[in-house]
């Protein structure tokens, strides 16, 4: 009987610590989720800043690298800029390793609404995380004081040093909220809204949607404020940006109602 007591003694304990474990897991899945979503909405950013800033002139990359070639002579649509950091790489002007090449075609004069440009990447490295796919940014209107409002369409995908992968289509609406009529870039505000879809690192596949519009200040390396909502096979995992304060750290809710720091940035691990 002692025998019988310490075997269903065991059990219990035995379902208890596999139920803490599992528990442990799905919450690690979850802040995943939250992880590769505010890496993949901080880069698109920043891709496309980078971009608007060589087509339209304002301050180009400074030193040997990367090297910018126009196919045709700069002001001449349409026409295609080649971004090439190098086969060995450089470093970019926020201190990472860039590595490869990027494309972008103009279709006509970016000051004229209805011109596209369109982005895409050839062995395209940030930090180690290749580069894959295309995004398409099309004007639709500038305002009064030459601000932008801006359609996107996202199809990418990364792959990152632990040959994990993960992917993201979206359809956004970018609203230049400052600095149209300067040509300096780090005066340029963004509002960001719309909702796509992805599949994880893990092979989840997810909706979003952003419920409160998303800032990006070009002197900032980060999303700042809003709030990006997922929609996982486990529940809605949501991540709030912020109020505004430039710092490379976000806070997730999960599914469970547990609440969770989370960095902006390089949240792989090797």
């Amino acid at each position: 009987m002692r025998n019988l007591k310490m075997l269903l003694l065991g059990a219990a304990l035995t379902g208890f610590v596999l139920s803490g474990c599992n528990k442990d897991a799905e919450t690690d899945d979850q802040q995943l989720f939250a992880e590769e979503m505010s890496y993949s909405m901080t880069m698109d950013e920043e891709i496309d800043l980078e971009t608007d800033e060589i087509v339209l002139g304002l301050e180009p990359m400074s030193g040997d690298c990367p090297v910018i070639t126009w196919a045709q002579p700069r002001g001449t649509f349409p026409n295609t800029v080649t971004i090439d950091f190098g086969t060995d790489g450089c470093e970019d002007r926020k201190g990472r390793i860039r590595k490869g090449i990027i494309r972008v075609n103009v279709s006509g004069d970016p000051k004229t609404a209805g011109t596209s440009v369109t982005t895409s990447f050839e062995n395209h490295f940030v930090e180690d995380v290749q580069f894959l796919g295309s995004r398409v940014l099309t004007l639709v209107s500038i305002d009064d004081q030459k601000n932008k409002t801006i359609n996107r369409v996202v199809d990418m995908q990364w792959i990152f040093p632990d040959d994990g992968n993960a992917s993201r289509q979206a359809n956004h609406t970018l609203v230049q909220l400052d600095g149209g009529d300067t040509k300096r870039w780090l005066d340029d505000a963004l509002s960001i809204s719309g909702s796509g879809s992805g599949t994880n690192k893990s092979g989840a596949t997810y909706t979003h949607t952003i419920t409160q519009n998303l800032e990006k200040q070009a002197d900032c390396r980060f999303i700042s404020s809003g709030v990006l909502e997922a929609v996982t096979p486990r529940g809605t995992v949501s991540v709030n940006f912020g109020d505004g304060t430039c710092d490379h750290f976000a806070e997730a809710t999960l599914p469970n109602g547990r609440t969770k720091t989370i960095p902006i940035g390089r949240f792989w691990r090797n």
